[in-house]
């Protein structure tokens, strides 16, 4: 009876260790994190990238964690521009976020060119706002 008790512990983190690790989704996960990366795709869009129409997210890879209740995606998301709706935007990266679609966390790995020039030029927006205003301040 000795022995068992003290291997009684090990096995009981070893279980834990196992349940804490992300696994593939199954069909049903995978329905589910389509639906809310579809939705956690519009409020990056909006938040991040200044906002946009028609967005679409498409699923490279999907992980869930049964432990944590967390889904981690590898994903490609494309939107069309607000102000011009024919230029097309497109980032590629990891988005995180609970079984419910809260605390969502997205890092970009790609953005292509029509987005990078996009930022560019909202840059140069937001430099000649700041410059304008402090000239207009010193009068």
């Amino acid at each position: 009876m000795k022995k068992y008790y003290k291997i009684v512990p090990w096995i009981f983190l070893l279980l834990i260790s196992v349940n804490a690790n992300a696994r593939p989704c199954n069909q049903y996960e995978y329905d589910k994190a389509e639906y809310l990366a579809q939705e956690a795709g519009k409020k990056v869009v909006s938040k991040s990238y200044g906002g946009g129409t028609n967005v679409e997210v498409d699923i490279k890879s999907c992980a869930y964690n049964s432990y944590t209740e967390k889904f981690d995606l590898g994903i490609d998301m494309y939107w069309n521009g607000w102000a011009r709706k024919n230029r097309l935007y497109n980032v590629e990266g990891s988005m995180k976020f609970s079984s419910f679609g809260s605390s969502i966390k997205f890092s970009e790995t790609y953005a292509n060119r029509a987005l990078r020039k996009h930022r560019f030029w909202m840059g140069v927006g937001a430099v000649t706002v700041v410059v304008g205003a402090v000239v207009l301040s010193d009068d």
